[in-house]
């Protein structure tokens, strides 16, 4: 899957908006937008909802999207030792 923030960046060009303009539109600094349009920064709900409504695009989607990303990013090994607490309990 694709770095969800693709979309905004692609979506910043195709406007001919700098990132500039936008954090300043979306009430956000301006390195703040570059982080996380460059994976430096995790999307925050409050990202997430200026996303929403600057971009025109569905808060759950930007979340859902956000979310598979990052799960899809995950080593699988990290979690082999964890054992459900209803396995605790036996």
């Amino acid at each position: 899957m694709t770095f969800p923030g693709k979309r905004f960046s692609n979506a910043l060009k195709a406007s001919g908006k700098t990132q500039d303009d936008a954090a300043y539109e979306m009430g956000i600094s301006p390195s703040k937008l570059s982080r996380y349009l460059t994976q430096k920064l995790p999307l925050s709900v409050d990202l997430a909802k200026r996303f929403s409504v600057y971009f025109g695009v569905d808060f759950i989607t930007i979340i859902s999207e956000q979310a598979e990303y990052e799960l899809q990013s995950l080593p699988a090994e990290s979690f082999t030792l964890i054992k459900p607490l209803s396995d605790k309990n036996e």
